[in-house]
């Protein structure tokens, strides 16, 4: 896993890795009640359609 555990229990991660480089792509959901978020990183460019 991406982030330790138990400590991030109520975390779920998908987390890519750039090919041929250091960077990586995450989409994170943080579901502890009162805390809960999603947190988007893109290594180089973000696009968002709604």
């Amino acid at each position: 896993p991406p982030y330790e555990l138990p400590a991030n229990k109520t975390r779920m991660t998908i987390r890519s890795k750039t090919h041929k480089g250091d960077g990586f792509n995450e989409l994170r959901f943080e579901d502890e009640k009162g805390q809960e978020e999603i947190f988007v990183q893109a290594e180089k460019d973000s696009q968002i359609l709604a």
